[in-house]
């Protein structure tokens, strides 16, 4: 179901710098959000991150919103940004930590015809 979009007036406080009008605009969308994060991230504590940056970078933008576009489907847009950064940041991280670990992995899979031996011979030995 699509969130309804957020009231006009709370729009126009919270642009004015009215807290209770942000934290009702956050109370609106927060579920919605985390959703979306949750979906592209598939990972609850990045979706709480993100979720949190993106309710950061909607105060710092908040004054450029000029209502040509329904303000969710604007915020939407803003989320979606910062879960795709962190999604391609999170991504680099983990191609950049695998080649520490090649050596490592390497080295065991030179144990694999080992353990095979000792299976085929405790096998033997015990008639199975």
């Amino acid at each position: 179901m699509a969130t309804p979009d957020v009231p006009q007036v709370l729009i126009e406080q919270a642009m004015q710098g009215d807290m209770e009008s942000f934290a009702a605009i956050v109370q609106h969308c927060q579920t919605g959000i985390y959703n979306l994060a949750l979906r592209i991230l598939n990972d609850r504590e990045e979706a709480q991150d993100a979720t949190q940056e993106a309710f950061i970078k909607l105060y710092s933008a908040l004054p450029t919103f000029r209502g040509e576009a329904k303000f969710t489907s604007w915020f939407y847009r803003i989320a979606t940004n910062v879960c795709l950064d962190r999604y391609h940041r999170n991504k680099k991280q983990r191609e950049n930590i695998l080649p520490e670990y090649h050596d490592q992995l390497a080295s065991t899979a030179s144990y694999i015809p080992i353990i095979q031996t000792r299976r085929k011979f405790t096998k033997t030995r015990s008639g199975n």
